[in-house]
């Protein structure tokens, strides 16, 4: 058909189809354009705000600590403009936690524990700062390192094992080596020895400030190894050179992790993963 058309209409005729697939060239990157819009437009609208509202919050606590922090050892004009800041700061991240319970669209439990550990921190953060503006920073100090560490260390590692994780952990291993002897290394040794420690059992309390390494070196020693939400049981646990070792560990390290089970257990390989609730992932 070409081959008897003149070199002009041959030329308009080539252009024609350049410009055909040109146009259709046009409109397909407009629908893909279309549908990276639409996804930037998702983004920016559901996990962008939920992020950035989290780290917000996480960025003003750390704020509000360090200026509780700096409370105690200044006064006069300086404590007043520090005692504003934190004031200021805490009424900020109290609209970013709105916010963050507007935009949160992930497990319900996973934002409750965040709600949670912010009113449990708030509550201690208080009672610190009415000993900050009484004047009374023997007790501000006090409550610092006593109710308000406590609150932000129970409401971010708490509750993670419990009775029913170790229980699920112990019965794991009596079941695989019925003759099994636990050896226990905790703070509240009063405690494991009325729930835990039986017949030959063994609880480990002697080795203590300067000496408390010594601990993870015993924990190496053992054949198999349970451990808490701690890198220093983890590590106890590492350095078992015990081929054949059962390596027990919570399925979340902090109430503000979601446990997803394929990730967990490819970033944990060899390790078996048990619940606060005593279950399997």
């Amino acid at each position: 058909m070409f081959k008897n058309l003149k070199v002009r209409s041959k030329l308009l005729v080539s252009f024609g189809i350049v410009i055909i697939f040109y146009i259709i060239a046009i409109i397909a990157s407009s629908i893909g354009l279309g549908s990276v819009f639409g996804g930037l437009e998702d983004f920016y609208n559901i996990p962008f705000p939920m992020v950035k509202s989290a780290l917000e919050a996480q960025s003003i606590t750390r704020e509000i600590q360090l200026d509780v922090y700096r409370a105690v050892s200044v006064s006069g004009s300086e404590l007043q403009a520090v005692i504003s800041e934190i004031d200021a700061a805490s009424a900020e991240r109290n609209t970013v936690m709105e916010e963050l319970h507007a935009n949160f669209s992930g497990d319900a439990a996973l934002l409750r524990s965040v709600e949670e550990a912010n009113d449990a921190t708030s509550a201690a953060r208080e009672k610190t700062m009415e000993y900050i503006r009484s004047g009374n920073s023997t007790a501000a100090i006090e409550a610092i390192n006593g109710d308000y560490l406590e609150a932000a260390n129970r409401a971010l590692f708490g509750e993670i094992c419990t009775d029913a994780y170790y229980d699920a952990a112990i019965r794991f291993i009596r079941e695989r080596y019925p003759a099994a002897r636990f050896f226990f290394f905790s703070d509240d040794t009063a405690y494991v020895r009325e729930h835990y420690a039986d017949g030959e059992d063994e609880v480990i309390d002697w080795n203590v400030g300067r000496n408390s390494f010594y601990d993870m070196m015993l924990m190496s020693c053992c054949r198999h190894n349970i451990c808490a939400n701690s890198t220093f049981s983890f590590w106890g646990a590492r350095l078992n050179d015990n081929k054949t070792k059962c390596m027990i560990r919570p399925s979340i390290h902090k109430n503000t992790q979601k446990c997803v089970p394929e990730q967990m257990k490819e970033l944990w390989q060899g390790w078996t993963l048990i619940t606060p609730q005593g279950g399997l992932p």
